[in-house]
């Protein structure tokens, strides 16, 4: 999971345009990532090898959901992304391929 965080979070800094260097934000961004993995693996239904990092539909909604999340309003994503929530979700159940290809 260190592995994981590591490579978001510098995805996820640049999607909240944060372009200071703050020991405190690093550390409130590396517990909203290690968070918004397993949250976001789980609604959907995601592989547990499946990478975030790489670009897809999966990697722009974990994007947004950090957003969300630092935001306070992590309550209001599913109601706000549920039709994407649940397009991603169908891709991965049939096993079509996502990637910024597909």
């Amino acid at each position: 999971m260190a592995e994981t965080v590591t490579a978001l979070l510098p995805l996820v800094k640049r999607a909240l345009n944060i372009t200071w260097e703050s020991e405190e934000t690093e550390l409130r961004l590396n517990d909203l990532i290690a968070d918004a993995v397993p949250t976001l693996r789980f609604k959907l239904g995601a592989p547990e090898g499946f990478d975030f990092s790489a670009p897809s539909p999966a990697r722009n909604l974990l994007l947004t959901y950090c957003r969300y999340g630092y935001n306070g309003m992590a309550e209001q994503f599913d109601d706000a992304y549920a039709q994407d929530l649940l397009s991603v979700r169908a891709a991965f159940l049939v096993g079509v391929e996502l990637s910024d290809e597909a």
